[in-house]
């Protein structure tokens, strides 16, 4: 029937602050999905990249931070004393927690497998798969996604760097000193 004549400044506004509403409503999901990914130990100044990709039973969230530089630093100067053992990200999984902190280098081959840890086996660390669930149509996004996931692989790389990964190997952070970046993945 629609909205009588007298009452169509009503309707339009109950309608566009609906329309607002789920706006908001997005976007502050959009802007809260990375935050509270990393320990507090490690203060975020920006989001630099981000992404997620969800599907029935499966899906996956990557986001590339820039931190700050003070606590960088201090990381690299104290290691796992400024770390701490293990990482607790306010919106870790508890069913999936991250195990433990661990020094870089850390060689992943081109099947991202690994050996996580002193003298352990060689584990498939799927969480390297996070930048990429899909294949995507929007060039652009791709070779972003494909940046961070150079980038990522560049800090496992590299001495001086920090890493922790989930008991499943699903999850992964990853802390650059020499940079002050880190990157949550998440597949």
């Amino acid at each position: 029937r629609g909205c009588p004549h007298k009452m169509a400044a009503g309707c339009l506004t109950m309608v566009g602050f609906a329309i607002a509403t789920a706006a908001a409503l997005i976007f502050w999901l959009k802007w809260d999905e990375p935050r509270g990914r990393l320990p507090a130990t490690i203060p975020v100044e920006r989001i630099i990249e981000s992404g997620s990709e969800f599907g029935l039973m499966e899906g996956c969230v990557f986001a590339l931070y820039g931190i700050d530089r003070r606590a960088a630093a201090r990381i690299r100067s104290e290691g796992l004393t400024y770390l701490g053992n293990y990482p607790n990200p306010p919106k870790q999984n508890p069913d999936n927690p991250y195990t433990r902190w661990f020094p870089t280098p850390l060689e992943v081959d081109v099947d991202h497998r690994a050996r996580i840890g002193r003298g352990a086996a060689t584990d498939a660390l799927y969480a390297l798969g996070a930048t990429g669930c899909r294949p995507d149509r929007n060039s652009l996004y791709r070779d972003r996604r494909r940046a961070v996931l150079t980038s990522v692989g560049r800090a496992l790389g590299a001495p001086g760097n920090y890493y922790a990964v989930t008991q499943n190997r699903e999850g992964i952070i990853v802390v650059d000193t020499t940079h002050a970046l880190a990157w949550f993945l998440y597949f």
